[in-house]
Formats: C-alpha cells, structure tokens, sequence
C-alpha cells in the first residue's frame, strides 16, 4: 500500500512479505489513485527505499514519547504508523492514506509477526522430534571382552 514519511512527505510504497517489510519509492507519483498489480501499473518502477526490514526484529506500535514530536495534528497521528527496526535501530514513521489503512496495516503486520514464530517454533519441534527419533533408534553397540 501508499505510504507517506512523516517528515518529508515522501512517497512510498510498502510491500508486506512472508518475513519482511520491503519499501520502495516509484519513480513517478502514484496520485490519490492508490496501486493495485493490474495494467494501469504495469510500467511502474521502483527503487528501493531501504534496506527489507525483516519483521521478527519489526517493533510495531505506538510510542507515547513520540507523539505528536513533529507537531503533527491529532488526525495525521491517527494515520500514523512507528516500525521501529531493532537489528540496525531506526525508526521508520509513516502516514497512511486513512485510519481505517493505518489499522489494516498493523493488523496485518502484526498477524505476519504471529505467522513467523508459529513457524520457527513448529519447524523447531520438527527438528526435536527428529532428534528425538533418530536417538530412540540408534543401535546399542557392547563390546564383550
């Protein structure tokens, strides 16, 4: 979805993968149109903003200490969002379009967060009940002298 920095206004675009936020910056505005995969977009590029954020080091919230810091009205703060990069500490403050987009946003950022460690802790049960397997298997060896 559309994006917008909070202190510059730059706009962006935010693509939410499986393990990773990914932002990139179109060469030409997107306007109030929004941006959907079909034909209307499919000369549209991109640069990448910065670097994927990976979301198991995501911190997604709402920082009281930081509210409002930019002298924003109460409105944009409601379309605001703070991703806070934990593995290279950067904070990442963005605007949505709406409210309504803000909150869809961190509901799903946050369901991709639950999605990522319901994964690696099956994959590491997986990994245990292998252990655990291949040692109730493991032939017993005794030497008789």
């Amino acid at each position: 979805g559309i994006l917008n920095k909070a202190k510059s206004g730059k706009e962006l675009l935010g693509f939410l993968l499986n393990d990773f936020l990914l932002l990139a910056q179109p060469s030409k505005s997107l306007g109030s149109h929004g941006f959907s995969f079909d034909n209307s977009h499919s000369t549209a590029t991109f640069r990448l903003y910065k670097k994927p954020v990976f979301l198991n080091e995501l911190q997604i919230g709402h920082d009281p200490s930081l509210a409002n810091s930019a002298g924003d009205s109460a409105e944009v703060q409601t379309r605001t969002l703070r991703l806070q990069d934990t593995l290279n500490k950067t904070l990442h403050v963005l605007v949505t379009p709406t409210c309504k987009e803000r909150n869809v946003w961190l509901q799903k950022l946050r369901d991709a967060q639950e999605d990522i460690v319901d994964t690696e802790r099956k994959h590491f049960q997986r990994q245990q009940s292998s252990c655990l397997k291949l040692r109730d298997r493991a032939p017993i060896i005794t030497v008789h002298l």
